[in-house]
């Protein structure tokens, strides 16, 4: 993945594989921010399989952890190791968003920051930081609250 992202060819590959939104073309000016964006998103969704794996609480009681992240990653049905990152990645976006079709990989920073600016305007108490996932509300403790 690494290798790829250094070439437009490499990261229109990525692109697809990963149904990028907003996507990476031939004409994308894609900057060095965008890249660690990119990578830090796939990165995520191993960090909350594995934080969280064996929690027993909400939906983490019906898998999302090392058990299902492993199985993913080693179907060998998916043909190669990044398409298997791809539909781990998918999984758990299709988690975090309660369910639902797979729309794509967020994959803008400055959209992100857009909203996290935008965050004084949310409810008091609520806290969510990519506003297609669940939100989690600060009062009490485990609730979830749905957008």
């Amino acid at each position: 993945m690494h290798r790829m992202v250094l070439t437009r060819e490499g990261r229109q590959n990525l692109s697809h594989i990963f149904t990028l939104n907003p996507p990476w073309t031939s004409d994308s000016n894609v900057s060095d921010i965008d890249v660690q964006y990119f990578f830090s998103n796939i990165y995520s969704q191993f960090q909350g399989a594995v934080q969280y794996s064996g929690d027993n609480r909400e939906g983490y009681s019906d898998g999302h952890g090392i058990p299902d992240m492993c199985a993913i990653m080693t179907n060998d049905s998916y043909g190669n190791p990044i398409e298997n990152i791809a539909a781990f990645n998918k999984y758990m976006t299709i988690f975090y968003q309660d369910g639902g079709d797979f729309e794509g990989t967020d994959n803008s920073y400055a959209e992100f920051i857009k909203h996290m600016k935008n965050y004084q305007n949310q409810s008091p108490g609520k806290f969510c930081p990519n506003p297609k996932y669940r939100c989690h509300s600060k009062r009490r403790k485990g609730q979830v609250v749905k957008r």
